[in-house]
């Protein structure tokens, strides 16, 4: 199931929640918000790995760190009400998501720790 088919389905089963008490809604919606989160997270992840060319050189376990890293700073920056617009490639949100997942870089490559090592020579 492709990731637009995910997200229709929880949003789906967020409309049913109008049924029940507040505390079930809660939990509900909490339930619903995971399963969410790690779908997304699993859908970027997945698609991010199948974008790195192999010119690029990365190890796959290099690679898996530099998408799951992307995956969980993008869905940290996009609410779950935003996942379907980020999805249909909203341009402000995809660069916001971009802009999060850059981090990555530095903390798997450490290129903040090497910068700064090679200015303080």
């Amino acid at each position: 199931m492709n990731i637009t088919a995910r997200c229709a389905a929880v949003l789906l089963c967020a409309g049913l929640l109008a049924a029940c008490s507040e505390q079930q809604q809660e939990a509900v919606k909490q339930t619903a918000a995971d399963s969410f989160r790690n779908e997304f997270t699993a859908a970027f992840t997945q698609a991010c790995l199948e974008r790195i060319p192999q010119e690029a050189g990365l190890s796959a376990e290099l690679a898996q760190k530099v998408c799951s890293c992307s995956a969980e700073k993008a869905v940290e920056t996009v609410s779950v009400a935003d996942m379907p617009k980020l999805i249909q490639g909203d341009a402000e949100l995809t660069r916001k998501a971009m802009e999060a997942a850059k981090a990555c870089k530095d903390e798997v490559f450490g290129t903040k720790a090497a910068s700064a090592a090679s200015g303080a020579n």
